[in-house]
């Protein structure tokens, strides 16, 4: 299983071979003789015709890149990901609180405050120290 998400040339090649087998309909010791060049520019080409024109502008666009600024998109990206995440994360928890007011039930912060009364900071704690006695039975 971990070569299938491996990002290794072994691995992306033998990806690229079943793509090739399942797409063209060949057999797999048949995909083996034709050259690594010959796959992958068939298999690059093959995902450069499915996208649409924007895909393949922005596509060529990253290719471009020189490795600081893909880092530099990367992190935009990620920042931007972060910040609608905070973003969508405040409106869920205002809309369950209009939902509880309307239904007359407690908001989450009040039920918090009361979970904080009724339990204030209990301490639960497990000890892994001992062993079961019966261990050998376990097999």
């Amino acid at each position: 299983m971990a070569r299938v998400v491996s990002n290794t040339y072994e691995d992306t090649l033998r990806r690229v071979r079943r793509w090739y087998c399942k797409h063209y309909y060949v057999p797999l010791h048949l995909v083996e003789d034709i050259t690594d060049e010959e796959l992958l520019v068939e298999f690059f080409e093959h995902n450069f015709e499915e996208m649409d024109s924007e895909e393949r502008v922005l596509k060529i666009k990253q290719l471009l890149l020189s490795p600081e600024e893909m880092k530099g998109v990367e992190k935009a990206n990620s920042d931007y990901d972060a910040k609608l995440l905070a973003e969508m994360e405040k409106e869920f928890e205002e809309h369950k609180a209009k939902k509880a007011a309307a239904e007359g039930l407690p908001t989450p912060a009040a039920e918090s405050k009361v979970i904080k009364e009724i339990a204030p900071e209990a301490d639960i704690s497990v000890s892994y120290d001992e062993t079961p006695e019966d261990i050998s039975d376990w097999d």
